[in-house]
């Protein structure tokens, strides 16, 4: 016997359609954080560094084409210009002034959380009513949880060296 999956109604795939928009902003911003950090983090000794960040900075690029053909898919379309889950929210936004690395590092990882989170939800909206959108969401956020053990596993000393080190040119 199969188990026939609920159609959503309209209210429903508003929902969906706003929350699909905030993962999509999300990614693309994270996209942009990590290729911005990957071209200041130079030096002898920072190459593998580098290395890590652009991939991860890949990684968010294809993640948010793949929510917007999704999105496509719905009958909607992505952004232009991204979103944010709340336009108070600092965390989704680089701050203006000359920061540190350590503060370039903290504000994409609380908008990681933050895209963490809204993935957690859209995986609660979909589950057992849209079966593409709950397996791209799960995949997604499967993929992010490696980023996080990426950086787990990089040596200590990177992270150390990035405290205080202005971002002027």
């Amino acid at each position: 016997m199969q188990t026939k999956i609920a159609k959503p109604d309209e209210k429903e795939v508003e929902e969906l359609m706003q929350c699909l928009n905030r993962a999509y902003s999300g990614e693309r911003n994270a996209y942009c954080s990590w290729w911005y950090l990957s071209k200041i983090v130079t030096g002898k000794g920072y190459e593998d560094l580098s290395y890590y960040i652009e991939k991860i900075a890949k990684d968010e690029e294809k993640h948010a084409g793949a929510l917007a053909v999704r999105i496509f898919e719905l009958g909607g379309v992505p952004p232009i210009v991204p979103l944010y889950a709340d336009k108070t929210d600092e965390h989704f936004y680089l701050p203006k002034e000359q920061m540190v690395y350590n503060d370039l590092v903290r504000t994409i990882v609380t908008a990681e959380e933050i895209s963490r989170d809204i993935y957690v939800e859209l995986i609660e909206k979909t589950s057992g009513r849209d079966r593409d959108t709950w397996s791209l969401v799960n995949r997604l956020l499967e993929e992010e949880t490696l980023h996080d053990k990426l950086f787990e596993d990089l040596p200590l000393f990177y992270w150390a060296t990035f405290a205080w080190h202005e971002l002027s040119a």
